[in-house]
């Protein structure tokens, strides 16, 4: 075979990969979005979590729910502290307790995180010495949907020498597996948390 004929051939394979790949770009693009989002669990079981490293009421509303129908014993939302102290800053806290009442969430429990990179790995470890000697076997994580299958993986990690098993509630605003391509904050926000799953993956855990 001649090698004009070979670039012929090379040139004809890369155009039609290009064009497989543009017009399944549906596809791929709602399979890598998805890839973000955990496996729901049930919803029962003896702590749940709220994942509020980024304040977001639908986190409460969606606590609220699972504690309605019941199988929750203990509720718990993050809060970050201020500097390197164990008390968390009067804004933030100030900021749960609101969303905590706006969504009639009652006996919270709030647990000071002191955010230190990497942010997600950290405050699961603070999580997992706050609740030492607790008797705790199970942890529900309610978490925002496109973070979900990040935070499952390191408390997954972090909690597996003490036997708690971890189940995920993934929870969603107006961005949703179906909807996130119809506005570039949607593109943005799973291409970020994208990269910070593989992050993690490849050089967290």
């Amino acid at each position: 075979m001649s090698l004009k004929k070979r670039w012929r051939i090379l040139g004809v394979s890369v155009i039609l990969l290009l064009a497989l790949t543009f017009f399944t770009r549906g596809w791929w693009l709602d399979l890598g979005a998805r890839s973000l989002v955990c496996t729901e669990g049930t919803g029962a079981g003896d702590v749940l979590l709220i994942n509020n490293l980024e304040s977001n009421y639908l986190l409460f509303e969606k606590a609220q729910e699972l504690v309605s129908a019941g199988g929750v014993r203990r509720v718990m939302a993050l809060v970050p502290t201020t500097g390197s102290g164990s008390d968390p800053g009067r804004v933030a806290q100030g900021v749960v307790d609101l969303m905590a009442e706006v969504a009639r969430l009652k006996n919270l429990e709030t647990v000071p995180i002191f955010e230190q990179e990497p942010i997600s790995l950290h405050a699961a470890e603070q999580v997992e010495a706050h609740l030492q000697g607790d008797g705790v076997r199970s942890l529900i994580l309610v978490t925002p949907g496109f973070r979900s299958r990040r935070s499952m993986l390191v408390y997954e990690k972090v909690f597996a020498p003490t036997g708690v098993q971890i189940q995920c509630v993934p929870v969603f605003g107006l961005k949703t597996p179906e909807s996130w391509r119809d506005s570039w904050h949607g593109v943005e926000e799973v291409t970020l948390q994208w990269l910070k799953l593989w992050y993690y993956r490849l050089f967290v855990l």
